[in-house]
C-alpha cells in the first residue's frame, strides 16, 4: 500500500530527530533521469550539501528541507511508495487498512542493504 499523512509525519518528525540543526555534510543525489530532469540533480546537490538543517516542513505528502542556504528547498513527494530511510533505524512500512486484508509484508524481512536499492537522495 502507500503512504498516508501519519506515515509522511512520521518520516518529517524522524527526519528532524537525526539531522535538524546539523550540516548536511554529503548530499548525494543518485542519477535518474525519471526523478532528476535537466540539472536537478546538481541543483539538489548544491542546495542541500554543506547546509544546515533548520527545519522539515509538511504539507500534505510533501516534505520541504529548509536549510540556511538562503532560498533553496528541497521538496520530497512521498506519492505511491515515497519513504525515508535512515541508517541504524527500523524502516517505516505501510500497510493495508482495509477490512480482512493480510498486510503485504508481514511475512517480508526487512533489507540491510545500504544504501536502500531505490535511492534516489543520499545525506
Amino acid at each position: 500500500t502507500m503512504p498516508e499523512l501519519p506515515e509522511v509525519q512520521r518520516a518529517r518528525r524522524e527526519l528532524e530527530a537525526c539531522a535538524l540543526g546539523r550540516k548536511l555534510v554529503l548530499a548525494d543525489a543518485v542519477e535518474d533521469n525519471i526523478v532528476y530532469v535537466g540539472d536537478a540533480q546538481a541543483k539538489v546537490k548544491h542546495a542541500l550539501e554543506g547546509r544546515v538543517l533548520k527545519e522539515v516542513v509538511r504539507k500534505g505528502k510533501n516534505l520541504c528541507l529548509v536549510t540556511d542556504g538562503g532560498p533553496w528547498q528541497v521538496a520530497f513527494h512521498f506519492g505511491m511508495t515515497g519513504a525515508f530511510r535512515i541508517a541504524g533505524k527500523e524502516s517505516i512500512s505501510y500497510q493495508s487498512l482495509r477490512k480482512g486484508s493480510k498486510r503485504a509484508d508481514s511475512d517480508k524481512e526487512e533489507s540491510l542493504e545500504w544504501p536502500p536499492r531505490f535511492s534516489k537522495l543520499l545525506l
